[in-house]
């Protein structure tokens, strides 16, 4: 939402910029031209007419707000959430992003590790035969960096080619707000769940609720659909299911 106001206010101060630039080249313009003819003078003086101020301006405009744009458009990419990713449900007011082991060593995600992240606050819950570690930022506002990263692992003997579904729930103040449903794989582990609250979020009592699920292999289509929103919750195929929460105010 930020970065929409931002260019929606680019664009408004280059109307403006435009349109009082153009006013007051016609104000001077206009004074000019009624100066020359009260002193006599009629021939034609080098003064740009005011039709071309418009088109100056435009031109001038471009070059001084693409920088700025640029710069927008590279926060939003920077800012750690890629949606393009295989078995992935995306909830878009959350700018959630679900990775696998082998993408969180890529490019920017590689700077993140389930040891450590300077500026986070590490909890880590072992249930059953599952790891979670959760960061929760410090500051939830930093700058182009998630507001919590929660790592998902194997610890036990859950079967090689078991499907996994994690439900989150971002709930402040006690009150869900928002949820998101992603698929994994046992050989894809540990996952990682990276996610921002949303852009005008206030300071606030946050919680994460994770619900992690593992099914038999068998049940990989109808867990799709299911995180689809195209089918029902295969029961007959759960192997085990774990909760755990996550206080984002460290």
């Amino acid at each position: 939402m930020a970065r929409i106001l931002a260019v929606i206010a680019i664009f408004l101060g280059v109307l403006l910029f435009i349109g009082g630039g153009t006013l007051i080249y016609y104000g001077i313009y206009r004074h000019n031209i009624n100066k020359r003819l009260a002193q006599g003078i009629t021939h034609k003086k080098g003064l740009m007419s005011p039709w071309w101020m418009p088109v100056i301006l435009l031109a001038a405009s471009v070059i001084l707000s693409t920088p700025i744009l640029v710069i927008v458009i590279l926060s939003a990419v920077s800012y750690g959430v890629i949606t393009d990713v295989e078995h992935v449900e995306v909830s878009v007011s959350m700018e959630t992003g679900f990775y696998t082991a082998e993408e969180m060593e890529e490019g920017f995600l590689s700077v993140y590790s389930i040891e450590e992240n300077p500026g986070y606050a590490k909890t880590t819950q072992t249930v059953g035969e599952m790891e979670f570690t959760c960061f929760a930022a410090e500051d939830l506002f930093a700058s182009y960096h998630p507001h919590y990263l929660v790592y998902s692992d194997i610890t036990g003997t859950l079967p090689e080619d078991a499907v996994f579904l994690f439900e989150g729930t971002l709930c402040q103040d006690g009150n869900p707000i928002e949820g998101y449903s992603n698929i994994a794989y046992a050989k894809e582990m540990p996952v990682c769940i990276i996610s921002g609250m949303q852009e005008d979020a206030e300071v606030s009592d946050y919680m994460l609720h994770l619900n992690c699920t593992a099914f038999d292999s068998a049940a990989v289509s109808a867990v799709q659909e299911y995180v689809n929103g195209e089918g029902e919750f295969p029961d007959e195929s759960v192997i085990v299911h774990y909760e755990v929460d996550f206080d984002l105010n460290p």
